[in-house]
């Protein structure tokens, strides 16, 4: 969660996550007063557009009538996929997104699983459009797994849930104002933040309640030591990266002149084509020919992030 100036003065732009549908979905973050510390939060007309070749998007925007009249013929059928996990995200928000065990609401996990359990190359396909099959395919994508393993529809299945419930909100000012507020709570709590304290082992913190390591697997070994039980440190040892991501930041005279209008609406932009093109982008181990791409545009809905003869 920060923000810099990463290519132009005035130009500021999310060093990493850049828009948080999870953010206002999820009951923690929600019940925070996050807005009395000056936190904002901007949500585009339209959470997600997905444009393709025939010169149409398929969109998914917070209301899911609106979302199914633009899928056309696929309506109904996304009606029915998605209308239980809507309904039903406050019973399973907790379990679907916490840790593994028995669910509080067993029924309505149930119907989840029914849903997220599948390849998403296998529910993408129940649609009969080009649009239908792209915009759930997608929506899998951001897992950066392979859309024909199991278990690969619950990321889409819970995205578009948030947005359904709240849509994909930007914070104004970029995602480091989610930090400041966070840490500005922190402090009125009484809390302190500490950086630049550089830490070999988790002993020199002894006497903390809770210990919480954002680290990659070989920081956590080095950290840890031996305090971890051995089956566990056999599997960090054992971890092997995935492929990486690349991120690359524009400073535009204006608006990307999309030929799909849905695109300027939305403040996330799938550029990936159809699902085929998709599952081949997911699939490869290397850098494929078509890598599917997140594109964030937030300065079409925010002000404060270009500057205003650069607006958009």
């Amino acid at each position: 969660m920060r923000t810099e100036e990463l290519t132009l003065a005035g130009f500021r732009h999310d060093v990493c996550s850049a828009v948080q549908p999870m953010a206002v979905a999820t009951r923690f973050l929600g019940s925070l007063p996050l807005y009395r510390f000056g936190l904002r939060w901007i949500n585009p007309p339209l959470a997600l557009a997905h444009p393709l070749d025939s010169g149409g998007a398929a969109i998914l925007a917070e209301s899911l009538e609106e979302t199914c009249s633009g899928l056309g013929k696929d309506g109904s059928w996304y009606r029915r996929l998605m209308t239980p996990m809507v309904e039903n995200w406050p019973a399973i928000e907790r379990d679907a997104l916490g840790p593994i065990g028995w669910p509080r609401h067993p029924v309505a996990m149930a119907r989840f699983g029914v849903r997220a359990l599948p390849p998403a190359s296998w529910t993408a396909r129940r649609f009969k459009t080009e649009g239908g099959r792209a915009l759930w395919a997608g929506l899998a994508a951001h897992s950066v797994l392979p859309l024909e393993t199991w278990g690969a529809s619950a990321i889409a299945a819970i995205l578009a849930a948030a947005a359904h419930r709240a849509g994909w909100p930007l914070a104004v000012g970029g995602s480091q104002a989610i930090a400041d507020a966070m840490v500005r709570y922190l402090r009125s709590l009484g809390g302190e933040v500490l950086v630049g304290q550089r830490v070999e082992n988790l002993g020199e913190i002894d006497g903390a309640e809770i210990v919480m390591c954002d680290t990659s697997p070989e920081g956590l070994l080095r950290l840890t030591g031996d305090r971890m039980p051995a089956g566990y440190r056999s599997r960090l040892q054992r971890y092997r990266r995935g492929a990486g991501v690349f991120k690359m930041d524009w400073a535009l005279a204006g608006p990307i002149p999309w030929t799909a209008k849905e695109c300027s609406r939305a403040g996330t932009v799938h550029l990936g084509g159809t699902l085929g093109e998709i599952e081949a982008s997911e699939r490869s181990r290397s850098e494929p020919d078509q890598p599917f791409v997140l594109l964030a545009q937030p300065s079409l809905f925010d002000t404060t992030r270009a500057l205003a003869e650069f607006e958009g």
